[in-house]
């Protein structure tokens, strides 16, 4: 680490809970907008939505596994040739 601090390591604004907020909105709107964010931020953002009640947690349990089965299929297109190959 080199006496270097976790926040200079990580991108941690996106991890700010306004930012959270901002993005749990959006499933408002009957989709959760997730595109070009980073699991452990999407992973953040379930974690806000269970914590604020926004979601039944059936409902958010069936939204986290429809999202993992996504993550495992997005992962699968990495492995091979280190480009997208799907299997």
């Amino acid at each position: 680490l080199d006496g270097r601090t976790i926040n200079s390591l990580f991108n941690t604004s996106d991890l700010a809970p306004i930012r959270l907020q901002e993005i749990a909105t959006t499933i408002d709107s009957g989709v959760l907008k997730l595109k070009g964010i980073s699991p452990s931020v999407q992973l953040a953002v379930f974690r806000f939505l269970r914590d604020q009640e926004k979601l039944r947690e059936e409902e958010l349990d069936n939204l986290m596994t429809e999202w993992l089965i996504n993550l495992g299929k997005r992962r699968n297109l990495y492995i091979g040739q280190g480009k997208e190959t799907e299997k």
